[in-house]
């Protein structure tokens, strides 16, 4: 099974603009679309309610949506668990 992290998703969204036309929408916007995406390709909310994640038969691919800061927020804490059990200094 393949694992697929869906963060340039904005890059997605404007794929079909041209240079001349691209420019970032309205935060609200851009989440409301990538919610509708995530509804239409049937995925599922995380227990939080702050991402979503399933599999696509599709693109025969696990798809998981998060946000930068729950990326970062994971990444800390696993790297906390490991420098823990090699008796390193976490940052």
């Amino acid at each position: 099974m393949k694992k697929l992290l869906l963060l340039p998703v904005l890059l997605l969204v404007m794929a079909n603009l041209s240079m001349a036309e691209m420019k970032a929408p309205e935060p609200d916007t851009f989440q409301c679309k990538v919610k509708e995406r995530c509804d239409i390709l049937g995925l599922t909310h995380t227990s939080d309610y702050d991402g979503y994640f399933g599999y696509n038969k599709n693109f025969q691919a696990y798809i998981e949506v998060i946000s930068f800061d729950r990326l970062l927020n994971s990444a800390k804490q696993r790297n906390r668990a490991f420098f823990d059990k090699l008796g390193l200094p976490s940052v």
